[in-house]
């Protein structure tokens, strides 16, 4: 089983969601809970002052987050 969860879901009612401008430049945050109770925040630049790109950016990251994951449990299982 992976180590990490993956919970998050994008919001329709913000589409925004997980993102945010500081200085004109979109910044993407999410936390992972891993199987050991502890939790890990990331945050990094989405390089980018377009919220349309961010927003691109942001699903494709998430996207390839849960590729990962699914490729980790068809292996353990």
């Amino acid at each position: 089983m992976s180590a990490i969860k993956l919970i998050s879901q994008l919001d329709p009612k913000n589409p925004n969601h997980h993102i945010w401008k500081n200085q004109d430049i979109w910044w993407c945050s999410f936390t992972t809970h891993n199987a050991d109770g502890t939790s890990q925040r990331h945050r990094f630049s989405l390089q980018t002052g377009d919220v349309h790109i961010a927003r691109t950016r942001r699903n494709n990251i998430f996207r390839d987050i849960k590729d990962h994951l699914n490729k980790t449990l068809d292996k353990a299982g």
